[in-house]
């Protein structure tokens, strides 16, 4: 992810470089000492470059949207991302959103054993029995964005994001990616794993961005013929 922000950066400074550029080509054109050939070929320069200016300034607008919405960047400094402790009257409520945010995902890989969009409501009030486990909701400004659930059991073991859903409607604006920032600032920053699948890319370079690398001591876990399940981990 911070790569993805110094290129941001460096496409928006670019349209001043080569300003700058442009102008100080044509103020050596105008050295008494240049030929008059000299002259004209560091004037097209001096002006090929301006004409750069607006181009990149175009084309680097288009780049930054689609590394923003690829990333999870958009909007992220404008729409400040909260995590407010859940409790066991609050199942009801994530079963009916985790439902609908891995409908897409069940569609796909037919998962039917492993997929939180076919869990029992009881098998999530049970998870609110759970030793060392805590739900979150994802909330932005007053908007219930997702559901974060992790496990903690304040020893030297590792952390675990156990389940994060955002909503198909607020995704692309970099929520999961801070709400996960949060719980690592409440839980501790280091020592944490979670699982993921391995045919999603987007998914894989979602904890890859955020420091975690595949855990080669745990073998991949097949689910069916569609689907494998990894894990990644964060020291």
């Amino acid at each position: 992810m911070k790569r993805e922000k110094i290129l941001i950066k460096f496409i928006k400074i670019l349209p001043l470089i080569f300003g700058v550029a442009g102008f100080i080509i044509c103020i050596a054109s105008a050295a008494p000492q240049n030929s008059q050939t000299l002259q004209r070929v560091l004037v097209g320069l001096g002006l090929s470059l301006f004409a750069m200016i607006i181009v990149s300034d175009k084309v680097g607008k288009i780049i930054i949207r689609k590394i923003e919405k690829d990333c999870g960047l958009a909007d992220v400094e404008y729409k400040p991302v909260e995590l407010v402790l859940a409790n066991a009257n609050d199942a009801e409520k994530i079963w009916e959103m985790q439902k609908i945010a891995f409908a897409e995902l069940f569609a796909k890989y037919k998962d039917k054993d492993t997929s939180p969009a076919t869990e029992t409501l009881e098998k999530v009030q049970s998870r609110f029995d759970e030793a060392n486990t805590y739900h979150y909701f994802i909330q932005v400004g007053g908007d219930t964005v997702g559901a974060l659930r992790i496990v903690d059991k304040k020893t030297d073991e590792f952390k675990r994001v156990s389940q994060i859903f955002v909503m198909p409607e607020y995704r692309r604006k970099g929520y999961a990616l801070s709400a996960i920032t949060i719980a690592e600032s409440i839980h501790g920053e280091n020592k944490w794993e979670a699982e993921t699948i391995l045919n999603e890319r987007a998914l894989c370079m979602f904890y890859t961005r955020m420091g975690y690398r595949i855990n080669k001591e745990k073998s991949f876990n097949r689910v069916n013929d569609k689907m494998t399940l990894i894990t990644f981990v964060k020291y």
